[in-house]
């Protein structure tokens, strides 16, 4: 990150930066994990690979925490949804961020179902297109070739910005950014 944190951070009003988590599995094609290094390229967010983490994260040394995953079959992955469904606290600040291949409206479903049953704040959800290749598309070199490209990447930066926005001004609305040609 250089020397000292970035001069854009949003801050509270205690002038102390808004301590993130970003919990994630990128698999594949590693299209989540470019969504989450964006925004890590430019706010102090810790990542943590669910597949490496060997015990719970502290949820409260943070001020919100990001899961963030690819989609397979409709769903977010197994572990991320075992992690999140395992550890999450109870009235946890979180936001979601999704990359996915293939068109429809289930995506995250089994994570809200998980954070409603812990009482969990959902601040928003970002998603947006990702590359894929598995049988039988990757015959003809996969699809969504280039995604997430550069726009649905800023897009991610823009929304957890708005997110840091919202909480140093203490004025929460959820937001649900997914890219319609998803």
């Amino acid at each position: 990150m250089g020397a000292g944190p970035p001069t854009n951070q949003i801050t509270n009003q205690e002038d102390k930066f808004i301590k993130t988590a970003i919990i994630y599995c990128s698999r594949h094609q590693g299209n989540t994990k470019k969504l989450i290094d964006a925004i890590a390229s430019q706010y102090p967010v810790e990542l943590f690979n669910v597949n490496e983490l060997k015990d719970n994260i502290d949820w409260a040394a943070y001020d919100v925490v990001g899961i963030a995953s690819g989609v397979f079959m409709e769903k977010f992955y197994k572990p991320i949804l075992k992690y999140a469904e395992r550890f999450m606290p109870n009235g946890q600040r979180i936001f979601i961020l999704f990359t996915s291949g293939a068109p429809g409206a289930a995506r995250f479903k089994k994570l809200q179902e998980i954070a409603d049953a812990k009482n969990a704040h959902i601040l928003g959800v970002y998603g947006c297109r990702g590359y894929y290749n598995f049988f039988p598309v990757s015959l003809v070199g996969g699809r969504r070739q280039g995604h997430p490209n550069q726009e649905e990447i800023s897009g991610a930066v823009t929304f957890y910005a708005d997110l840091c926005r919202q909480f140093a001004e203490n004025d929460f609305h959820y937001q649900q950014i997914i890219h319609t040609k998803i």
